[in-house]
């Protein structure tokens, strides 16, 4: 009877989008202007439900919203939807695969700079120091980053 329960619980969790456990404001063509022309900071993450590394990285990624969600804003894209993947073809986000991370803010460029992509899955450290090699000093929100929310040993 154990062994029924906890497939049941595996095939429940199976069904359950990937996006609906990432935590962010889902970002798509209709509200990337938003993200692009707001004054916050933005990290968004590009995802698919079907990519096991995207699955993986879920738990990071929520980590680093849980502590940084009142001074920098998170978005989350996914390309299994036609509009998602209209997205990512736009900022050429294929080409560097996925999951990714990129960072956006007022002073950028329009595709926002590539903090991370790969196969090995980073630490919310990591990508806290990568947004700060990235993002201009005076940019708005990039002292949130240097002193407020967590700090980044906690992460």
């Amino acid at each position: 009877m154990l062994k029924a329960y906890l497939l049941l619980c595996v095939c429940w969790l199976e069904a359950i989008p990937s996006s609906s456990l990432s935590k962010g404001k889902a970002v798509t063509t209709s509200t990337f202007e938003d993200v692009v022309n707001d004054e916050r900071v933005w990290l968004v993450k590009f995802h698919s439900n079907r990519c096991g590394t995207c699955k993986e990285f879920g738990p990071i990624w929520n980590q680093l919203v849980d502590a940084f969600a009142d001074t920098v804003s998170f978005g989350v894209v996914d390309i299994d939807l036609p509009d998602g993947m209209s997205l990512a073809q736009d900022l050429n986000v294929l080409e560097e695969g996925i999951p990714s991370v990129r960072i956006f803010n007022r002073s950028s460029d329009r595709s926002g700079a590539l903090l991370w992509s790969g196969l090995e899955i980073p630490t919310a450290t990591f990508l806290i120091a990568q947004a700060k090699q990235k993002l201009p000093a005076k940019a708005p929100g990039a002292p949130y980053l240097k002193s407020g929310g967590a700090q980044v040993q906690d992460l």
